[in-house]
């Protein structure tokens, strides 16, 4: 068992390493997706920012010698290579100077969003979810943009500048969310399915490690209470086939040993019958069996046997208890060769016998006790010097339900009726008959009774 809980607790620890190993990956796996996400926006609107201060420092003479057709074509350029979808420059008053839009929409969407308010002497930027359809089922749905201011240098005792104007961009930044959108989609996915991966794993590990040992746990059990009938299993690991082997082995040995245990517990080590703890058990259920017959109304009848040795006590103090324990054995071994199957036979205690006759009338019983009682008293027992010794049994007999249908009082009218065979000179056979004690020595002592009677009661 506790090699058992050992592989368990392997088991659960390796479920364990298994789910933080998961956890680990995925966190670190989160880590790096924001980490990818931040650090592309970052560069992606560095990148932007720097373009918008390169095309302000371009801008300053245009707008300081107000040659706006050269700076229009300027701005174009640099319209057209960007991506760009609209730009405009403002005076330092706020005044539009001149501006591109690749969609009419956004002219309205720069008006309403009063970027003006944001002019000032450094550069400012600003994301915006955007929702603008184009051609081709396209759509812009993230902006970006970005405000910096048009200086030029005035050289004197301290170098200065002055501000003369305003640069306005709008970056499309529909790829950049879309690819962040990508990233994020494909490290759910991945995370999806590391999740099934670990899934797999788990019911993988379930049926091929964690089954088997469970098996062989519960086999463990099943044996300590000892439960033999096992349904052999086989599984994936060969190991845990040699293992369950062994087990079956091992419950197939202590079903043997524990059959052998219990015959040898259940038995009188000198006569080879049942003990009276054995004798009690079959007794119990037979009595019980014939209880719930006659309330079924079924006819169920079964004789209690007492017999015992006559003068036994004489024997040992005479002979030794070295022939008495011999007498007792070869008066058992003819009960036992004169019972039938469905017969119990046991040593009661000291030199008494008890018999549970499976019988179906009185006759059959009387009989049987008569025909023992006579193999027993013809039978000669010849002692190691060669003397032969003949001994007698008296019996007493009971009948269930007539007698009585309580098993314990059942009992005690057969050991009475033992005794009055005792007290009437021994050797015979005592019972009740018609209300009355009678004690038969021979078997045409019957004849005289109502034989039709008797047989029927």
């Amino acid at each position: 068992m506790k090699i058992i809980d050992f592989f368990r607790k392997i088991n659960n620890a390796i479920f364990v390493l298994l789910a933080f190993n998961i956890l680990i990956f995925a966190i670190t796996l989160y880590w790096l997706k924001n980490n990818l996400e931040n650090n592309l926006i970052k560069y992606t609107i560095d990148f932007y920012i720097e373009t918008s201060k390169n095309i302000s420092s371009r801008m300053k003479k245009y707008i300081e010698y107000e040659q706006f057709e050269a700076m229009k074509i300027i701005l174009q350029q640099e319209y057209d290579n960007q991506n760009i979808i609209y730009l405009a420059v403002f005076n330092k008053q706020g005044a539009n100077l001149i501006y591109f839009s690749r969609y009419p929409q956004l002219v309205d969407y720069v008006s309403k969003k009063d970027f003006i308010s944001l002019l000032g002497k450094t550069q400012k930027y600003y994301i915006d979810d955007y929702n603008l359809n184009i051609e081709n089922g396209e759509k812009i749905s993230k902006l970006l943009i970005v405000i910096t201011p048009i200086e030029k240098t005035i050289i004197s005792d301290i170098q200065d500048k002055i501000l003369i104007g305003y640069l306005l961009i709008v970056f499309d930044l529909t790829r950049l969310d879309n690819q962040l959108k990508t990233i994020g989609f494909y490290s759910s996915l991945v995370l999806a399915l590391l999740s099934l991966f670990s899934i797999i794993v788990s019911i993988f590990m379930i049926i091929q490690f964690y089954k088997p040992i469970e098996y062989l746990r519960n086999l463990a059990v099943e044996l300590s209470k000892s439960k033999f009938n096992i349904q052999r299993r086989v599984f994936w690991f060969k190991e845990f086939n040699y293992l369950v082997d062994s087990f079956i082995r091992m419950a197939q040995a202590l079903e043997q040993q524990l059959t052998l245990l219990e015959s040898i517990a259940s038995l009188d080590a000198l006569t080879k019958l049942y003990n009276r703890g054995a004798f009690e058990k079959f007794y119990n259920a037979i009595a019980l069996e014939s209880k719930m017959k006659i309330a079924l109304g079924l006819n169920k009848t079964f004789a209690v046997v007492m017999l015992d040795i006559d003068n036994f006590k004489k024997i040992n103090d005479t002979y030794g208890h070295k022939v008495g324990d011999m007498v007792l054995s070869k008066v058992a071994e003819i009960i036992k060769t004169r019972k039938r199957n469905t017969d119990i036979a046991a040593r009661y205690g000291g030199e008494e016998f008890i018999i549970i006759l499976n019988v179906s009338n009185k006759i059959d019983a009387l009989k049987f006790c008569l025909d023992l009682k006579n193999i027993i008293s013809k039978t000669e027992f010849i002692l190691d010097d060669g003397t032969k010794l003949s001994v007698s049994a008296s019996f007493g007999v009971a009948f269930y339900p007539e007698d009585s249908k309580d098993k314990d009082a059942l009992v005690k009218i057969a050991d009475d009726n033992l005794y009055n065979s005792k007290r009437k000179g021994k050797n015979r056979v005592s019972v009740i008959l018609y209300g009355k004690l009678v004690d038969l020595e021979d078997f045409k002592q019957i004849e005289t009774l109502k034989v039709k009677d008797f047989a029927e009661g």
